[in-house]
């Protein structure tokens, strides 16, 4: 754990999450974690312990506020004493001089989407859930071949219903331990940016959102979904793949191997890349050390051959382009039988 956790913090988050859950509901919590956490480990150890270990793990791993939103979700009656919690937390941050993460600016129909979401034009509520970013996708037109097929799948005046109806329960009046829908809205925003960052996106867009609900699977969602007779494989059928993905920095670091000969075309379409990435470095004064021709292709091409074991994906293109104000790269693929995103405003 780190040295700059205060002493009282993994006490106090043992203690909340104690109170929240039970030692079994505990044993389920980390289906809703992100997939391939260690997290998932710690819980399978089970025992009276749990609390304790959960709340060292998430503090060693640094994820206290991604945690933080899934407590949230899964009791929101409890809001009070999470929210709480946050702010300790927010507050330690603030004091060693540590920054939330910069997040991605918003599309312009992802903004518009949000004010949907959050206003009460459609409908007045005190709190906006992943049901009401579910209509909002729905309502708002975005032009996305994606947006008109799952307003077939999902009709929106009948989840418009469904929202005026739930709006009438008030919280006092729902005993604990039921579920309600008020949970997912932050942690999707968080994940659909996560997302953009992945594929190298320089905005949060409309096709990230959806596959943000894909990810995560808010409970909620899922049981509205249920109730209309469609699955999630359903829904995710309808949600386009990305079509690029971003290339680590640690990837041109990678030994060189001795290559396998490449076509004409492929060899030219890797130097013309390098010597387009080459300027860019040069263009923000970053030194090239030892990063050569040769040792460039090497990590292309393991990319492109890791890219094209996946059956769907026919074609891979490089492209260099500036991201927060460094060079960077990105894999562009092409599906088979997929219909072309278009993410308007990116290079």
């Amino acid at each position: 754990m780190s040295a700059n956790v205060p002493y009282d913090l993994p006490e106090r988050l043992t203690e909340l999450v104690t109170s929240l859950f039970s030692v079994d509901e505990l044993a389920h919590l980390g289906e809703f974690w992100p997939a391939g956490r260690p997290f998932g480990q710690v819980l399978a150890l089970g025992g009276p312990d749990t609390g304790a270990l959960i709340a060292r793990e998430v503090l060693g791993s640094g994820r206290v506020d991604e945690f933080l939103l899934l407590l949230q979700e899964k009791r929101p009656l409890r809001r009070d004493e999470i929210d709480a919690m946050q702010r300790r937390w927010q507050t330690h941050c603030r004091s060693i001089g540590s920054d939330p993460p910069e997040l991605l600016p918003l599309s312009a129909e992802m903004e518009r989407i949000q004010q949907y979401a959050e206003g009460d034009d459609a409908l007045v509520h005190q709190e906006t859930t992943a049901l009401h970013l579910l209509h909002a996708l729905l309502a708002v037109q975005a032009g996305y071949e994606a947006q008109a097929r799952l307003s077939e799948l999902i009709p929106r005046p009948h989840l418009l219903r469904t929202l005026r109806a739930l709006a009438r329960v008030a919280a006092s009046e729902i005993p604990e331990g039921t579920r309600v829908v008020r949970q997912g809205y932050a942690r999707l925003w968080a994940q659909a940016d996560a997302l953009a960052q992945r594929r190298s996106g320089v905005k949060l867009q409309y096709p990230d959102m959806l596959m943000a609900f894909c990810a995560l699977r808010s409970a909620d969602v899922g049981e509205y979904l249920k109730a209309i007779g469609v699955t999630w494989a359903e829904f995710d059928s309808n949600v386009p793949k990305p079509m690029s993905q971003v290339i680590q920095p640690e990837a041109l670091e990678a030994p060189v191997a001795v290559l396998p000969s490449l076509p004409a075309l492929q060899l030219a379409h890797y130097e013309d890349v390098y010597g387009r990435f080459v300027m860019l470095k040069r263009m923000h004064n970053e030194e090239l050390g030892d990063f050569t021709l040769e040792k460039f292709i090497h990590m292309l091409h393991t990319k492109t051959t890791e890219l094209m074991k996946q059956p769907d994906i026919i074609d891979v293109e490089f492209v260099p382009y500036v991201k927060q104000g460094k060079p960077a790269l990105r894999a562009n693929f092409r599906r088979r039988d997929a219909p072309q995103v278009v993410y308007p405003g990116e290079p």
